[in-house]
């Protein structure tokens, strides 16, 4: 197994041994096995946790085809999709125009401009995200081995460790960047603290995390939600895949300031039209006509591809302006840099 960061027992933080396919702690005598290059921390489990994940990650590309748009209708050849997504000037057209087609890519990649390669670790890594190399060598880790599996048939990360990011097995002060997308929403309250201050030790000093996250929120959209309890659970927390450590962006920033970590950019984002879609394409359309409106013009945009891109634009610049002016706990989605004193 390659050796690019120094794995520690996570009972004991005693550095680990290789032996026989194997990781071996001298000073508890635990052993940790090695699957296909993947050493895997997960010792014991009930089953219901990690094979939420594993299904999850599974089932969520179908799940998300099925929500959105039933029987999707391609309008662009997928040869010319194919050449168009690879080719540099026209993807960077896209990601500067089109606000909501790449506005994560381009939030990471404008989080590590002008910043020196380094160590970065990404945490809840699924499948993997190739974005992160442009900071420098990358680790993932997370809970599904299935998914890690599927990411190293990828190969764009230099290590990939099954593990639980609120035990994180790596020394201290090891990693120059610390990325997340996605993630921080599927970890419960009580967790929030220990999650921090795992990133905290881990990450050197100076070093920078970096996060995409869903919040809570006290915009119309929210409010109209939390007044049905039974469907908020369901469609907001329980079948877009765990989403059980949701509070409001003002909690999540204070949360984490009070860890240590300085502040750098905090921005404040509404959903894209396919997150509308997955948490209001049910029950709840039919509770409000203005819901119901909206997840039909959204389903249009997003299934008619070239209207989406036209209409994308006009919409992505109403939606920048309204995310410059709108409350701070009004975001449904925070994109938040921070980084650990000298």
């Amino acid at each position: 197994m390659k050796k690019i960061v120094e794995l520690i027992c996570p009972h004991c933080n005693q550095i680990l041994n290789e032996r026989k396919s194997q990781l071996h702690c001298s000073i508890c005598n635990r052993s940790f096995p090695i699957f296909d290059g993947i050493p895997s921390f997960i010792e014991s489990d009930d089953g219901k946790i990690l094979k939420f994940y594993d299904e999850w990650h599974k089932k969520a590309e179908s799940f998300w085809n099925v929500r959105l748009w039933g029987k999707r209708k391609y309008f662009f050849p997928y040869k010319l999709k194919d050449y168009l997504k690879k080719n540099i000037v026209f993807r960077k057209i896209i990601l500067n125009l089109c606000y909501f087609e790449g506005r994560k890519e381009l939030f990471f990649r404008n989080a590590f401009k002008n910043d020196l390669e380094g160590l970065v670790l990404d945490l809840g890594c699924g499948k993997g995200n190739d974005v992160y190399s442009i900071a420098g060598s990358v680790v993932g880790i997370d809970l599904s081995l299935y998914s890690l599996l599927e990411a190293k048939v990828k190969s764009i990360y230099q290590l990939l460790v099954h593990g639980d990011i609120i035990k994180l097995p790596f020394k201290n002060e090891q990693f120059d960047y610390i990325v997340s997308c996605d993630l921080i929403e599927h970890i419960p309250l009580p967790l929030k603290d220990t999650l921090y201050s795992e990133i905290y030790r881990v990450l050197k000093k100076g070093g920078k995390m970096v996060h995409f996250v869903t919040t809570d929120s006290k915009n119309i959209w929210f409010r109209f939600a939390h007044r049905y309890p039974d469907l908020f659970h369901k469609y907001l927390i329980e079948e877009i895949g765990g989403h059980h450590g949701l509070e409001m962006p003002t909690d999540l920033v204070q949360r984490i300031e009070k860890i240590g970590f300085i502040p750098l950019y905090k921005k404040k984002m509404l959903w894209e039209p396919q997150e509308f879609v997955l948490r209001f394409n049910n029950e709840y359309k039919y509770k409000f006509i203005l819901v119901r409106l909206w997840v039909f013009i959204c389903k249009i945009l997003i299934v008619n591809e070239v209207l989406g891109i036209i209409i994308n634009i006009p919409l992505g610049l109403f939606t920048r302006f309204i995310e410059l002016i709108m409350p701070f706990d009004d975001s449904q989605h925070m994109g938040i840099i921070y980084k650990k004193q000298h």
